[in-house]
């Protein structure tokens, strides 16, 4: 099960394959409360962490060998996380992971209080004077913590904690990477660690909620003191709860709809696209990563000429620079050029069936480009003031010759 899983994961996302194999490990190192190295009976586990990473490669096989992204290389970051930022998306789980970290230090002092409370101490203030010196406070911090949670998880003696603090360790650890070293990718330098902090953090929020329970409980004593504590970490996870509680006397619709933004002719458009047959190819509005364009191809299925070409670049690789130019020069020829003829033959040579023209294509195409379109095409679903989707037929050349 675990190498099924691994393998699918490994498939789905290739940046989640280390985290989640290195997660993998730890429990099957440690999840009976010891850690187990290979020597002695240790190697049986090691065994199996093997074969979850051979399994899981063979379990998806067919795409493994199939898919090959592009790996730019690893860059060192030149900007790096502010305190306040760490603290807007994840001051529940960095406090409770410090407080933990501060406490298993001052564990090391034994029984005696005084040598507790200088250890306890002494971490914190390593923290804020390397923090200050390097500034890089996050950085110091999130490493300091994982570098702790770490000694501790991997101690000797039987710990029923053990799995949790490791995982800790491993959020922790996925906090600090992106404030040293980036995978590169075609983002340019503003957005240079943008999509590894996007995926370490992902993760690193799972793992440490996973373990929040038991650093609460190392960090706090029992009783009622531990209860107000969680209480004020857990408050700040509650303001999406109470954003949608807020839905039910304000009469804001709620649901798990996620069409639910889009106007009713582009959720129309979506479910008739959904009716055409494999092979259909569509034509709408191209505009920026991370917006609403391409919405109509990502809510049906139906694959456009092209979507966000950013992300081309990211998957493929700068050498699919002149097909993502092309593709887009020929949207905007169809949606721009008010030819009838001129249109036809641009929809033939793009190897799409449908052009699409609703609320994004008229926010972003000239108003007589669009009624050019509508002559040139058969209208097979829609209104011209809402959302319509026009029918090319293709000449003796067909789809296969344009492409």
């Amino acid at each position: 099960a675990v190498t099924i899983a691994f393998g699918v994961t490994w498939a789905a996302n290739p940046w989640a394959m280390p985290p989640t194999f290195v997660a993998a490990g730890l429990m099957l190192l440690a999840g009976d409360g010891r850690w187990h190295w290979p020597a002695g009976e240790g190697w049986r586990r090691w065994l199996a962490l093997l074969s979850v990473g051979v399994g899981g490669w063979l379990a998806t096989a067919p795409f493994q060998l199939a898919f090959h992204p592009p790996f730019h290389g690893i860059g060192l970051v030149h900007a790096w996380t502010s305190f306040r930022e760490l603290t807007l998306y994840g001051l529940p789980l960095m406090v409770v992971a410090l407080g933990a970290a501060v406490a298993v230090t001052a564990a090391r002092g034994g029984t005696d209080r005084e040598r507790q409370l200088a250890l306890g101490t002494g971490l914190l203030a390593l923290a804020v004077l390397a923090g200050a010196v390097t500034g890089k406070p996050v950085a110091v911090m999130t490493g300091l913590v994982a570098v702790v949670l770490t000694m501790e998880g991997l101690s000797p003696g039987e710990k029923r904690e053990r799995p949790a603090i490791l995982l800790a360790a491993l959020g922790m650890f996925l906090f600090f990477v992106p404030e040293i070293v980036f995978v590169r990718d075609p983002y340019g330098a503003d957005l240079h660690r943008m999509n590894t902090i996007f995926k370490s953090w992902f993760q690193g929020w799972v793992f440490l909620a996973m373990a929040f329970p038991v650093l609460l409980r190392r960090w706090t004593p029992p009783g009622k003191k531990r209860l107000a504590v969680a209480a004020l970490l857990l408050a700040p996870g509650l303001v999406h709860l109470a954003g949608m509680a807020s839905g039910l006397v304000s009469g804001r619709p709620l649901g798990l709809n996620g069409f639910g933004w889009m106007t009713p002719g582009d959720r129309a458009a979506i479910h008739e696209l959904r009716k055409e047959p494999p092979g259909t190819v569509l034509v709408e509005a191209v505009g920026g990563a991370y917006t609403d364009y391409a919405r109509l191809s990502a809510g049906s299925g139906v694959p456009a000429v092209l979507g966000w070409g950013n992300h081309e670049l990211v998957w493929r690789g700068n050498g699919i620079l002149p097909e993502v130019d092309r593709r887009r020069a020929l949207v905007k020829r169809i949606y721009e050029s008010g030819d009838v003829e001129t249109i036809r033959n641009t929809v033939q040579e793009a190897g799409a069936d449908l052009v699409a023209v609703g609320p994004f294509e008229r926010k972003s195409y000239p108003e007589e480009g669009l009624e050019a379109v509508a002559r040139a095409g058969k209208l097979v679903f829609g209104q011209t003031d809402t959302t319509a989707l026009y029918r090319f037929e293709h000449g003796p050349a067909g789809k296969d010759g344009a492409r």
